[in-house]
């Protein structure tokens, strides 16, 4: 081989393993958050019938995602408790209390599995609910799972 055509192959091939690189790395990225799940609830007393006033929902992610959590609960009246769950593990609780219950989540990162939320709230309870669900993922796991 000669001293030029080394030199090519070479400048080839770093080309190559560059544009792999930034390519790797641009996938890498995380995404813009997404709200993924948002509910808005009124909250009235409990019907005698029913014996039940609670509320929630639940959301499962299939690879590794980033998620944070918001609620907004305003009670006129009442008070309660909620609990966020993720695999059946407690990440989160708190005490209702009349007034305005706001909160959001630190970030969780690459995380996978059954996320819950559960709010039981007092028999005398009102108000309005707002909870809403933010993910993000990498690039590349988009690309992937479409």
């Amino acid at each position: 081989m000669t001293k030029k055509r080394l030199i090519t192959i070479i400048i080839v091939a770093l080309i190559i393993v560059s544009g792999l690189l930034v390519y790797f790395l641009y996938l890498n990225k995380k995404n813009d958050w997404n709200q993924t799940l948002e509910t808005n609830d009124l909250i009235s007393p409990v019907s005698e019938e029913l014996k039940d006033n609670s509320s929630g929902f639940s959301f499962s992610f299939d690879y590794g995602n980033d998620f944070k959590f918001n609620y907004q609960i305003n009670m006129t009246k009442g008070n309660g408790d909620i609990k966020f769950y993720l695999d059946d593990q407690l990440i989160y609780s708190a005490e209702l209390t009349e007034g305005v219950n706001d909160y959001t989540s630190d970030i969780f990162s690459d995380k996978k599995g059954d996320f819950k939320c559960v709010i039981d709230y007092s028999d005398d309870a009102e108000g309005f609910e707002v909870i809403k669900l933010y993910t993000r993922t990498k690039k590349i796991n988009k690309i992937i799972h479409r």
